[in-house]
């Protein structure tokens, strides 16, 4: 029996391995290797609750991809796949690696920034991320150019994932209303 028990216990560390590693990438998105959607609410909710420097500012960061539709149409999917893998790297270079982003579907994107030093620290990312984020695409001599509207939410205390995310749609929807490539900070 107690070979049988012993092999029992083998097999289910194993299973139990292999579970844990499906757990962790369910909460990564496949294409890009940033969080996904369930992925970055859960760390943005674990970011919120255990907030080291009091009075710092947060914020939380809606992003879509300007033109990303023609990237796909003229320039073909498997252009577009490679755009939104790049945009991801350049993403992540433009924040600190304490700063949390994801994809959520799509062409658009998520960061939250914590512990920023004040607004000015925020908008001097935005900036940052605009920047890196412009660019043009090229494929048989045709070219669309890409670019990022930012949508941003500043939290206070108390705040909710839910809250956050509809406050920066709504800046990122007074970008796009402006003529894009550009950010706007939910008031």
């Amino acid at each position: 029996y107690s070979g049988d028990t012993i092999g029992f216990i083998e097999d289910f560390n194993q299973w139990w391995e292999e579970m844990e590693h499906i757990r962790q990438k369910a909460g990564r998105d496949a294409l890009t290797g940033l969080y996904n959607r369930r992925g970055f609410e859960q760390a943005v909710n674990a970011h919120m609750q255990d907030r080291r420097i009091p009075g710092a500012k947060v914020a939380f960061m809606c992003l879509d991809l300007d033109h990303f539709k023609d990237v796909n149409d003229i320039l073909g999917h498997m252009t577009g796949d490679r755009v939104l893998q790049e945009m991801a790297q350049n993403l992540k270079s433009a924040i600190r690696s304490s700063d949390l982003s994801g994809r959520v579907g799509g062409d658009e994107f998520m960061v939250f920034i914590q512990d920023a030093a004040d607004t000015n620290a925020i908008k001097k990312c935005a900036e940052k991320m605009n920047r890196i984020l412009q660019r043009p695409y090229e494929k048989d001599s045709k070219r669309v150019k890409v670019s990022a509207s930012i949508g941003i939410a500043v939290a206070e205390e108390g705040v909710t994932f839910r809250e956050l995310y509809e406050r920066a749609d709504k800046a990122l929807y007074d970008v796009k209303k402006n003529g894009r490539n550009g950010y706007s900070i939910y008031a």
